[in-house]
């Protein structure tokens, strides 16, 4: 009967403790909307806008991720990524690990079929640009919260409202349980034949040479290693000696992953 009673009782805490999670988080995003509906757009954001709207290629759009968002990519990687991911236009996109914005925002305004573009990350930068990016019939929206956290889930199912994420660009933690992680939460929310992506596969200097630079590329090349030989896969790399960067990408097949632990 005690049992029963404590068992109960840490049901409770946890339920309790998961609902004050998805309140604050529902409060801060609330708080967000209504500053849009109050200030619909500042100067700055028009002439953000205004820049969009002149931006016909992809260079243009990289400099404008580049100067006022902030990006951590190699052009031609990214670049090359998205042609390959337009093949399967995509109508819902996530990204685990935001940073600026500069992703979501290049994901945007590159696929005229996406619909949905979800940013996954602790603190989302630049959101009040981001929601302003999108093209007509567009929309992004922002989770904050560690991607691993169940009220970043439960957020997440309810923005997809039943459907499945086409293309998913995993770029959070970069320890391999953290990568592992990510990919073993949101797997189950990606469309058979979807495509998910990982950045920083090449390894840095400091792991290839003992040399210690601004580039942390983690351990993301030993799960991505292990990927390849169970998906179809391909590389963007621009130069296999550089520190750091590079993007792989898997082609999901299958409502299972396989066997990836250490």
């Amino acid at each position: 009967m005690l049992l029963s009673i404590y068992n109960n009782n840490a049901r409770s805490v946890i339920m309790d403790r998961y609902l004050n999670g998805l309140r604050r988080i529902k409060h801060r995003l609330v708080n967000k909307l209504k500053l849009l509906q109050l200030y619909p757009a500042t100067s700055e954001i028009k002439r953000f806008q205004d820049d969009i709207a002149q931006a016909d290629q992809f260079l243009s759009l990289f400099e404008i991720a580049e100067s006022q968002l902030g990006i951590g990519q190699i052009k031609e990687e990214i670049q090359s990524l998205i042609e390959h991911v337009q093949s399967i236009n995509p109508g819902i996109i996530v990204e685990i690990g935001i940073q600026n914005g500069g992703n979501c925002f290049l994901f945007l305004r590159s696929f005229e079929s996406c619909r949905l573009v979800l940013g996954v990350d602790r603190k989302v930068r630049n959101w009040e640009k981001l929601v302003y990016a999108g093209r007509t019939g567009q929309r992004f929206f922002p989770i904050e919260g560690d991607s691993s956290s169940p009220v970043v889930e439960s957020i997440l199912r309810r923005q997809l409202r039943g459907k499945k994420i086409d293309f998913l660009f995993i770029d959070g933690d970069h320890s391999y349980d953290g990568v592992l992680r990510d990919l073993t939460l949101f797997f189950p929310y990606v469309s058979d034949g979807g495509l998910i992506a990982f950045h920083d596969i090449v390894p840095d200097y400091s792991y290839r040479h003992g040399r210690q630079t601004t580039s942390c590329s983690g351990e993301v090349h030993l799960l991505w290693n292990k990927l390849k030989t169970f998906f179809e896969f391909k590389e963007f790399i621009a130069d296999p000696d550089q520190d750091g960067y590079g993007i792989g990408l898997i082609r999901k097949h299958g409502p299972n992953l396989p066997f990836l632990d250490r």
